[in-house]
């Protein structure tokens, strides 16, 4: 069953609720349910327990993000070699690290309300990584013990707030400007350490990233075990692992996205995270 199952989230008279996609139906679980917990060990849901509870129509689902208000958001940049080569920068010998915050990305099929303060608003498809049990100084070794699953994340980039400093921060946190989702897909049922997946960005498709999982240049145990080195992961912590080439700041004209935009991230196995870019209007 592990092979054949993803968990969700969705919101329901107000509330979190979780579900999960099982040979492409879909299941409200019980509201105690943590899909964390679930990811970490799937065989704690039975297809007999799935297949007593209410099914939902796909087109009815209002998604929430995989992990409800995660403790820490941590990205990594620079990841991946076609993409370091795209902004002309040099191969790092150890990765780069940046924080965004929960106010910085909405879920699935949620709208993305571009500000008026930008109009280089870049799209990055990353594959994420759920923590699923602390991690503290731990081996390399057991570092993917402590990842749960994966999910899609498009890290959104405002490119001229990026630069205006030596840091990043600026660029990667305005009010939801990135997404997060739908899927939690359990580790168990994809390869070690998320390799070999496709993954594809399209803008009202058009395909502007196209690459493979197994490019990054740190995997993800790596990652884990670098961060776990210096502060304590806890449950439900978000690793966004990197983005490919392809990017608009890399492209001649540069393809920024623009009001009315549908941006669609796939990742092998994973699933598909899409939004709609809506510019601000100002009265």
């Amino acid at each position: 069953m592990t092979n054949n199952i993803k968990f969700f989230n969705f919101k329901k008279e107000g509330k979190a609720v979780p579900g999960a996609l099982y040979l492409n139906e879909y299941y409200a679980l019980n509201e105690n349910i943590d899909i964390i917990d679930l990811a970490l060990d799937p065989r704690k849901l039975s297809i007999d327990m799935l297949h007593l509870r209410d099914k939902l129509e796909a087109e009815q689902i209002e998604f929430l993000t995989p992990v409800i208000n995660p403790g820490k958001v941590i990205c990594v940049g620079l990841n991946y070699e076609d993409h370091v080569k795209e902004l002309s920068r040099e191969t790092l010998q150890f990765p780069t690290f940046f924080s965004r915050h929960n106010h910085s990305f909405v879920p699935h099929m949620q709208s993305i309300l571009m500000s008026s303060l930008s109009e280089k608003y870049d799209y990055e498809a990353e594959l994420a990584v759920i923590i699923g049990k602390p991690a503290y100084k731990i081996n390399r070794a057991e570092a993917q013990d402590h990842i749960c699953g994966y999910s899609i994340f498009n890290d959104v980039t405002v490119r001229d707030y990026q630069v205006r400093t030596s840091q990043w921060y600026l660029g990667k946190n305005f009010y939801q400007a990135g997404s997060f989702g739908p899927f939690l897909v359990p580790a168990s049922s994809l390869p070690s350490n998320g390799e070999g997946l496709k993954m594809e960005t399209k803008v009202n498709e058009i395909i502007l990233q196209s690459a493979n999982t197994s490019e990054m240049i740190f995997k993800p145990d790596e990652l884990v075990f670098e961060l776990a080195k210096i502060m304590p992961l806890e449950k439900g912590d978000v690793i966004i692992t990197g983005t490919p080439g392809g990017v608009a700041v890399s492209r001649t004209p540069r393809t920024y996205l623009k009001d009315g935009d549908i941006c669609t991230i796939s990742i092998e196995n994973v699933g598909q995270l899409q939004n709609k870019f809506i510019r601000a209007r100002i009265k």
